[in-house]
C-alpha cells in the first residue's frame, strides 16, 4: 500500500506522479465533467487546487496562524451542521430516511464553506429540494461511474443537476446605473468562475472530494454510535417515565463535544481529546469510524499502463489496527494504540 500511494511500485520513484494519479480517475472526469487535481496532469492546476482547498478549510475553521499553534474556532461549522440538520428534520415527514439526512447535512455544510455565495443562494425556498437532489444524484452517478462506458450517464445530459448546482452556488446581483438615463439597462451578474458545463469551473471539482466519500463515513459512524453500539445496555436500562433508551457513553461524549464547540477556544483547549470516565475521547470515536469505514476505501494508481490499487479498507481492518476483532466498532481500542501519544 505504501509503495503504491507514494508512487514507488518497484521501490523507485515513478517518473510521472500526475499521470499515475489521474489515469484511474478519468471515469470521474467523464461522468461528472470535472477537471481538478485528481483528474488532471497539469502541475499548476494541482498546486492551485491544493492552495484553494487548504485556504477554504482554514477559513471555515478560522485558523489564522500558519505555524500550527492554533486549532481554530469551529463555531461556524458547528452551527452550520446544526442548522442543516434542523432544516431537514423540519421539512421531513414522520418517517425519516437516515441516508438522506446525512447526505443533506454533509452536502449543505460542504457547500457553505466551499462556495462564497452558497449561503446566500441557499436561502431560496426551492434549494431544499435542490440539495436533496444533488446528494442523491451524485451518489447514483458515483455508482454508475464504475460501469462500462456504454452504461454511464453523460454529464452533458445532466441538465437537472446542472440547474440545481447553479441554484445552490450562485446568486444574481442586479446593478442599477448610477444615473437614471432614459433607455439605460439594469445589469445582472451571476457568481463568476462557476459553471457546471466548463470542466475547470465545475462546482463538482471541489464538491465531489469533499462530499461523496465523506457522507458514507459519517452515516456509518451515526449507525454505530446511535443504533448499534451498546444497544443491549440501552434496552436493559430505560430512563424514568418516558420509556426512551438512555444516552450511551459514546452518544454522551459526542454530545458534550458538540456543546463544547460553542466556545471559540474549545479546540485550543483540546476538547477533541477530553477523556470520558472510561478514557474514551471524541477523537477515538472519529478514528475508529475512519478505521472501520475509511472515506477512500482504495487508492488507485497507473504504472506503465497497468492499474494498481492500495486497499486501505483491508489494511485498516487487519490485526495491525483491528487486533482480534477488526470488524467491531470499538473506540476504546485507541487507548492501546500508540499510548504514549495520548500523554
Amino acid at each position: 500500500c505504501t509503495n503504491i500511494i507514494k508512487f514507488t511500485p518497484d521501490g523507485r520513484k515513478y517518473h510521472d506522479f500526475n499521470a499515475s494519479r489521474s489515469e484511474p480517475n478519468q471515469r470521474l472526469a467523464e461522468v461528472f465533467g470535472i477537471d481538478n487535481a485528481f483528474t488532471s496532469v497539469d502541475k499548476t492546476l494541482r498546486t492551485q487546487f491544493i492552495r484553494t482547498t487548504v485556504s477554504k478549510i482554514r477559513a471555515a475553521t478560522n485558523i489564522q496562524e500558519r505555524d500550527g499553534t492554533s486549532k481554530g474556532d469551529w463555531r461556524y461549522l458547528r452551527q452550520s451542521a446544526i442548522d442543516s440538520c434542523n432544516e431537514f428534520l423540519s421539512c421531513s415527514s414522520h418517517q425519516m430516511n437516515l441516508a438522506e439526512l446525512v447526505q443533506f447535512v454533509t452536502l449543505k455544510v460542504s457547500l457553505t464553506y466551499l462556495f462564497n455565495d452558497a449561503t446566500e443562494a441557499m436561502k431560496r425556498k426551492d434549494c431544499f429540494e435542490h440539495i436533496k437532489y444533488i446528494g442523491r444524484r451524485i451518489n447514483e452517478l458515483w455508482i454508475e461511474s464504475k460501469n462500462q462506458v456504454s452504461q454511464r450517464s453523460r454529464w452533458l445530459d445532466e441538465k437537472k443537476l446542472h440547474e440545481a448546482l447553479r441554484a445552490v452556488t450562485t446568486v444574481t446581483r442586479i446593478t442599477e446605473p448610477v444615473f437614471a438615463i432614459p433607455g439605460s439597462f439594469i445589469e445582472e451578474t451571476t457568481t463568476p468562475d462557476l459553471d457546471p458545463l466548463v470542466p475547470k469551473q465545475n462546482p463538482m471539482n471541489l464538491l465531489l472530494p469533499a462530499y461523496e466519500t465523506m457522507w458514507r463515513a459519517v452515516m456509518r459512524c451515526v449507525l454505530e454510535v446511535v443504533y448499534r453500539n451498546d444497544r443491549e445496555r440501552q434496552q436493559a436500562v430505560m430512563s424514568e417515565g418516558d420509556g426512551k433508551p438512555i444516552e450511551t457513553e459514546l452518544e454522551g461524549i459526542l454530545a458534550q463535544y458538540l456543546d463544547a464547540l460553542s466556545n471559540p477556544e474549545a479546540m485550543n483547549d483540546d476538547v477533541f481529546w477530553k477523556q470520558s470516565a472510561t478514557g474514551i475521547t471524541a477523537a477515538d470515536i472519529v478514528k475508529e469510524a475512519l478505521r472501520l469505514y475509511p472515506p477512500s476505501r482504495r487508492i488507485h494508481r497507473a504504472f506503465h499502463g497497468e492499474f494498481q490499487r492500495a486497499d486501505i479498507e483491508k489494511l485498516h481492518r487487519s490485526a495491525l489496527l483491528g487486533q482480534e476483532d477488526p470488524l467491531t466498532f470499538r473506540p476504546e481500542r485507541w487507548q492501546h494504540i500508540c499510548p504514549a501519544a495520548r500523554q
